[in-house]
């Protein structure tokens, strides 16, 4: 009997632990939640920088990735105000925002930007397909997850642009923008999937397409050294 009455106690006790530390957990944040703030602003300045170079030349967006990059963060924001999840919600919104500068700044300046082929066509169907199940589901969370996964289809013309030019990309956009993902995580006030799956998503995709585009500047200089060597 007194066994039993101590892995009840135990049992409560290791509950009642988990709890508190969940707690903690849901409300613990390094940063002021005024620094979400900073971070939408760093994300729209980051947009309009890549505005700016589209138009001056110095980057060529691939159309398809930045047309959907306008449409999945409204799939995230709309899902995440539903599961409550407060003013981290802002700075998802400005990822939809920025993209359409780009968008029109590409149809500004080449609209042979728009061109697809057949890679970006089947990205554009699983996209918009991923679009479509969020449309007709209730659940919040799958939102979330099915705009990841159309976003990382988006992102695959553009890493291979990146990969195979990386002089068309302008690294400090992306840079700018894994910079305010890391702001906006480190403030938010609540630790839950919901809240932190598409920001984490967002940080390791722009750095991944960073380091893709920062391979520009080592090429640049090994062509500085070849013509002084001639």
């Amino acid at each position: 009997m007194k066994l039993q009455i101590m892995i009840v106690n135990t049992v409560m006790q290791t509950l009642q632990t988990i709890s508190t530390i969940d707690t903690m957990m849901r409300t613990m944040q390094l940063l002021p939640v005024w620094f979400i703030y900073i971070a939408a602003l760093i994300r729209l300045a980051g947009g309009l920088a890549y505005f700016r170079a589209t138009l001056d030349g110095r980057a060529r967006p691939h159309a398809v990735s930045w047309i959907i990059w306008s449409l999945t963060p409204f799939i995230s924001f709309f899902a995440e105000l539903s599961v409550g999840v407060g003013v981290l919600a802002v700075v998802t919104l400005t990822l939809g925002l920025s993209p359409l500068l780009v968008v029109i700044a590409a149809l500004k300046v080449d609209r042979r930007l728009f061109r697809i082929n057949a890679f970006d066509a089947l990205c554009i169907a699983i996209a918009s397909a991923g679009v479509i199940i969020w449309a007709i589901t209730s659940e919040p969370l799958t939102a979330i997850i099915v705009a990841i996964i159309a976003d990382i289809v988006s992102c695959l013309p553009t890493i291979r642009k990146a990969y195979q030019y990386p002089e068309t990309e302008y690294p400090p956009t992306f840079l700018l923008s894994a910079g305010s993902m890391s702001l906006a995580l480190l403030a938010t006030q609540e630790i839950s999937l919901a809240a932190f799956a598409f920001p984490v998503y967002v940080l390791v995709m722009n750095l991944l397409i960073a380091s893709l585009a920062l391979r520009q500047y080592g090429r640049r200089r090994h062509h500085r050294i070849s013509r002084r060597r001639r």
